[in-house]
């Protein structure tokens, strides 16, 4: 009973939309009269005249029904790639994110090694003190490094 009450009312829906849109292709000029056969049709026989005009009727209904579907099927199409779109979207701002807070990181890692290299260096280094002509707090620091070049860093405070 379930099937035929949901076939029954598909059927009622469709045959509803047909008639709204036999009515639009009709400007709204639907009535009983218009069902009826048409005089240029009628021949001999009025009953084979009927039959005519239900024909062009049913033709008519079909090709408004596939046009209906062919809307349906094109907005759903539509609906669908707008759902792909954003998913697309979403995935997109999601790998950024991503990439943004591993650049991030790095930055913070590539700081902290830095630091943890100037570190060493200074705990490394011959720091002496010695008095300049110019400035009598100026420290010198003597690093490894500067050693080998000969060069002396100078830091003064004033």
């Amino acid at each position: 009973f379930e099937k035929i009450r949901r076939v029954t009312e598909n059927c009622n829906q469709d045959f509803f939309k047909l008639y709204k849109l036999w009515e639009e292709f009709t400007n709204g000029n639907v009535e009983d009269e218009d069902i009826q056969p048409n005089e240029l049709l009628v021949d001999d026989h009025e009953e084979n005249a009927d039959h005519e005009v239900t024909a062009i009727q049913l033709t008519e209904i079909l090709k408004l029904k596939s046009t209906i579907e062919e809307k349906e099927r094109l907005e759903k199409e539509k609906k669908e790639e707008r759902k792909r779109r954003r998913l697309i979207n979403k995935e997109e701002k999601k790998k950024l994110k991503n990439l943004r807070l591993v650049r991030k990181e790095q930055k913070k890692e590539k700081t902290k090694n830095a630091l943890n290299v100037t570190k060493k260096n200074i705990t490394n280094s011959d720091i002496s003190f010695k008095e300049d002509k110019q400035n009598e707090n100026c420290i010198q620091v003597k690093t490894e490094k500067s050693e080998e070049n000969g060069n002396v860093l100078c830091r003064c405070d004033s």
